[in-house]
Parts: C-alpha cells; sequence; structure tokens
C-alpha cells in the first residue's frame, strides 16, 4: 500500500482516515452497484448478513453498536452507536458503522476507530430535558405530525470546545430527536 497524507490505496482500492473526527473509510470502486431496483428480497437480506459478518471479520463489535437499518437504495447497512440504552447522533459518522454492499463484496466500509473510555465525572452534569409532549407540541407547529415517524430522547457526539489537544475529549449532549420523512434531527430546546 503507498500512502498520500492520510490515504492509502493498493492500486484498486482505497482506505483513507480521518484524524479529526476519527473515523476510517474503505472504498472499493470495482465494487460499486449502480442499480439496485432489481435486487430481491432474499439478495437484501444476504447483504445484511454479509455486513454483520464483515463488521466481525474487521475489528468486530466493540459491545455498543446494534443494527439500526439497512437503505435498498443504496445497499448500505448502519450500524448505530448507543450509550446507556440511547441513541447516539454526529454529523461526521463518529456514531456508526457503515457497510455498503457492492457487486461481489464489499464497496464501502466506514466506521469511527476511537473507543469511549473512562466518563470525566468531574465534567459531568444532570441534565432535564423537556417532557415529550412539549417536543411534539413545539414539532407539530412546523412540521406535518403525519411525517414524524418516531421521537426518541439521545445524545448528539461532539468534541468538548475547550479541549485543544490531539486526544479530544468526546462530549455527549442529551437531546430529544424526531425522525421525519427517514431523516434524524435533534430538537434543541423543545423546539424545532
Amino acid at each position: 500500500m503507498k500512502g498520500q497524507d492520510n490515504s492509502f490505496t493498493n492500486g484498486s482500492s482505497s482506505m483513507t482516515v480521518n484524524p479529526e473526527e476519527k473515523v476510517l473509510t474503505y472504498v472499493d470502486p470495482a465494487q460499486e452497484r449502480r442499480d439496485t431496483s432489481q435486487l430481491s428480497s432474499a439478495m437484501k437480506s444476504e447483504q445484511i448478513q454479509s455486513s454483520f459478518n464483515f463488521v466481525n471479520d474487521h475489528w468486530g463489535w466493540t459491545g455498543n453498536y446494534y443494527y439500526s437499518g439497512y437503505a435498498a437504495d443504496s445497499s448500505a447497512t448502519a450500524f448505530s452507536l448507543f450509550v446507556q440504552g440511547l441513541p447516539v447522533f454526529n454529523d461526521d459518522g463518529m456514531s456508526q458503522i457503515l457497510v455498503t454492499e457492492g457487486t461481489e463484496g464489499v464497496y464501502k466500509y466506514q466506521r469511527p476507530f476511537f473507543k469511549l473510555g473512562a466518563q470525566i465525572t468531574t465534567e459531568s452534569k444532570e441534565v432535564t430535558l423537556p417532557s415529550s409532549v412539549s417536543v411534539y407540541e413545539n414539532l407539530i407547529k412546523t412540521v406535518d405530525p403525519d411525517d414524524i415517524q418516531m421521537i426518541v430522547p439521545g445524545y448528539v457526539m461532539g468534541y468538548e470546545q475547550n479541549n485543544n489537544s490531539y486526544n479530544r475529549v468526546v462530549e455527549l449532549k442529551p437531546a430529544w430527536f424526531y425522525k421525519y420523512n427517514g431523516t434524524w434531527t435533534p430538537v434543541v430546546g423543545g423546539e424545532s
């Protein structure tokens, strides 16, 4: 493999490491599947199982990632991070393992490469979220209630704002989230 910056290639596939977000991405362009419309239900089920096997064969489970969905249009299986039984959300790929199946093998594999360590109790504080009823009442002022698929408590993952070290401290902030037309969005302060 030869590398340039944080990218490595063997001529046919590549691996990129994002040190800021601590996310690794592997892509094998030869496996790209451009048309998923002809996949049978059995093939989709097989792809999900293959994704489980691939994750187990490549660093395995950390105990906190759970199957969270399959996107038939892209053949991508998602495994999301859960902390204390609640889902963790992050827009930079820090809270999900994604496996996209290709024509004969994995086309794309993306996962975080950090591990949550010890809790810093001196930095922890109790947070009270608004009630689920008030969250729902505020949401229906701005979105169609028929398109709200789910409302759940969870965590927003990011880096602590005042920490500039290389091994930055990951911060989990409690929040409400709603799934609207297939997309998860945080609810801010009881209002969307």
